[in-house]
């Protein structure tokens, strides 16, 4: 039910003919179909979105930005299910998620890990980790996603990864990766 109601938000341009889910559950079935007005049914193989092949040409009526912006290395990313081994692990996971929307403070990562923002960064220097290092990494990482699979401009993509400036974004980037973000950005000859 989740998955799908990420795609309700998409405007009163897109009509979706039929839903499939994986669920079988009739009652949640029902429910759905009366929520979304369109037939739901059972696919064992998982969940499905059919609509008409012209609503593939209608404009969006919300542009993403570069802070909503989901890659394919974002997508395969979050394919991968499998449990952290350390606390690192999990906060670079944490910090990634939270990337995705925009967000990277550290007190929001301490939350959502249910301890005290002290407590994490204790937990992390007994692994030899920063947090300042993990979002570092994580920002880098979704850094080279962005120049290299959108066309959004490296101003939208610092400000999509919590840069105050571009500048300070370029800095960071060059210095980490030994290269500027439009160096990255320019195809390879």
């Amino acid at each position: 039910m989740i998955r799908v109601s990420l795609f309700i938000d998409a405007g009163s341009l897109w009509h979706p003919s039929r839903i499939g889910t994986d669920n079988v559950n009739n009652q949640d079935q029902r429910d759905l179909e009366e929520f979304l007005e369109i037939p739901v049914v059972y696919e064992p193989a998982g969940i499905s979105v059919t609509f008409p092949a012209s609503d593939l040409n209608a404009p969006n009526p919300s542009p993403v930005s570069a802070c909503d912006a989901m890659t394919l290395s974002d997508l395969r990313r979050l394919m991968i299910v499998h449990p952290p081994n350390s606390m690192t692990e999990s906060v670079a996971e944490i910090v990634r998620m939270r990337l995705l929307a925009g967000l990277s403070d550290i007190e929001g990562v301490a939350r959502h890990s249910r301890i005290g923002v002290r407590t994490l960064q204790r937990e992390l220097t007994i692994e030899g980790a920063s947090y300042r290092n993990i979002l570092a990494e994580e920002r880098i990482r979704r850094a080279v996603h962005l120049l290299t699979e959108t066309n959004f401009s490296i101003t939208e993509i610092a400000v999509s990864l919590g840069y105050d400036h571009a500048a300070a974004f370029t800095r960071a980037f060059t210095k980490y990766c030994g290269r500027s973000p439009s160096e990255v950005r320019r195809p390879q000859a």
